[in-house]
């Protein structure tokens, strides 16, 4: 994350002179968060609001110890749960072989982040989850709100860690958020 974080807050410098927003998902959610951190020290525009999707807060991996790199059987089967991706995929060695090395450097890049204190943005934050995520619970998506010295809420949509791919009511929610 010490790595990439910059290196995204560098590439959309030229991007920043229009109204933007952040939206997270999972892994996703911890890299919007920590690039508005990094935009806010940098004295950049911040985003108009960041939404987090299917992540805990980030204050719950204050102190982290990061586990050890799953194998790929634990990996495979982490990402059959989740159903974030098709089946096909998963069953097809070569496209595996292929993707592997992503998938292990996103996992590493979130087993390896670790919270550290800063005062909460100035921004909106939108914490959205799935009903069914036995991983996220509303907990989890209530303490972003002490991210924030703005607005803040929860949202919860039918569906597990990917509800957005048939939630009607997700779409809803992010036009009016947005």
């Amino acid at each position: 994350m010490s790595a990439l974080i910059p290196a995204l807050a560098a590439a959309i410098d030229s991007y920043l002179d229009r109204p933007f927003a952040f939206f997270g998902h999972s892994m996703g959610a911890a890299v919007a968060f920590e690039l508005a951190r990094e935009l806010r020290r940098r004295g950049r525009p911040l985003p108009r609001i960041l939404i987090a999707s299917a992540a805990r807060a980030p204050q719950f991996r204050r102190n982290h110890v990061p586990p050890p790199p799953p194998s790929d059987t634990e990996l495979l089967a982490e990402l059959r749960r989740l159903e974030g991706m098709p089946a096909e995929v998963l069953d097809d060695p070569a496209l595996l072989h292929a993707i592997l090395p992503a998938l292990r450097a996103d996992a590493a890049l979130y087993r390896n982040y670790i919270y550290t204190d800063d005062p909460p943005l100035p921004c909106p934050i939108r914490a959205y989850g799935g009903l069914d995520d036995v991983r996220i619970t509303r907990e989890h998506l209530a303490a972003w709100g002490e991210q924030t010295t703005a607005t803040f809420a929860a949202r919860q949509f039918p569906g597990g860690h990917f509800y957005f791919k048939q939630s009607d009511a997700f779409r809803c929610a992010l036009a009016e958020d947005l």
